[in-house]
């Protein structure tokens, strides 16, 4: 949506709800429209805590005929996170202060983009994958979603109204005449 002011700080909770940001994005599109080819992309690691949550999540979208593009992010071997508190860099840590790891769960992000008729990408330093997003995406039939025409209207009394005004304020000005002799 708005991919230019997202940044590691956006979301404040840490951790991967793939669930909840399908079902986020299935509520972006228009539900009465009948379109056949609706697409989302998810930039994420797809380590997700609640996988049967996800692919209900997935089946959902698919029920809506919205294709999923997955775009994993990050290591299969982990990753460690990095956060900034206090001014300093440190990494994110559990409760017990162990290190935390993500990890890259393509199994997830494969099923989700095979669910939905759509596919998984690993991303690269290069962003080649994007471009092979683009290919896939231009490839589906274009609908059209809604048209409308606007007419607005423009106020023209303003012109009627003022030879009015200045009649009515002409005609105190305006002198009697009566009438002398009549017709017979």
């Amino acid at each position: 949506m708005f991919l230019r002011e997202i940044n590691i700080g956006t979301v404040p909770e840490e951790g991967t709800d793939l669930a909840r940001a399908i079902e986020t994005g299935l509520g972006a599109f228009i539900e009465d429209v009948d379109a056949r080819n609706r697409v989302m992309i998810v930039f994420t690691d797809g380590e997700s805590h609640d996988s049967p949550a996800t692919l209900r999540a997935a089946s959902k979208a698919a029920e809506r005929a919205v294709r999923i593009y997955t775009v994993g992010i990050g290591s299969s071997d982990g990753d460690l996170i990095p956060i900034h508190r206090n001014g300093r860099a440190d990494y994110l840590r559990d409760d017990q202060g162990n290190v935390v790891k993500t990890r890259l769960d393509d199994v997830t992000l494969r099923r989700v983009a095979a669910e939905t008729d759509g596919a998984f990408y690993r991303a690269s330093g290069t962003g080649g994958e994007l471009q092979e997003i683009l290919d896939d995406i231009n490839e589906l039939e274009r609908t059209r979603i809604a048209e409308e025409q606007l007419v607005t209207r423009v106020d023209r009394y303003q012109w009627p109204l003022g030879v009015a005004i200045s009649c009515l304020l002409i005609v105190p000005f305006v002198p009697e005449r009566r009438r002398t002799g009549g017709r017979t």
